[in-house]
């Protein structure tokens, strides 16, 4: 499963430009976090942070699926460390 991506796969994978992207390794810093989550609960309507957290929780889960998507539909596999993007 080292093959990489092609650009259709790729395009595949993406929903959109995500005009408010930030890598997630961003989250591991404690104030970009902390005003991540302030930003992220008024933009979802969330009564705090801590909603906004399990709402974010549940939305990243999603990512796994976009993993096994690739591995199930192309027998290719994602690279999901937080250091390297997903161009596998």
């Amino acid at each position: 499963m080292a093959d990489k991506l092609t650009d259709i796969e790729r395009i595949q994978l993406q929903q959109s430009n995500l005009p408010h992207s930030f890598l997630i390794n961003d989250l591991l810093d404690d104030t970009f976090l902390r005003e991540f989550f302030k930003k992220f609960a008024h933009a979802i309507g969330a009564p705090n942070e801590k909603a906004a957290a399990s709402m974010l929780s549940k939305r990243y889960a999603f990512i796994a699926v976009l993993s096994l998507y690739a591995m199930s539909k192309w027998n290719k596999q994602l690279n999901m460390s937080l250091n390297k993007g997903c161009n596998s």
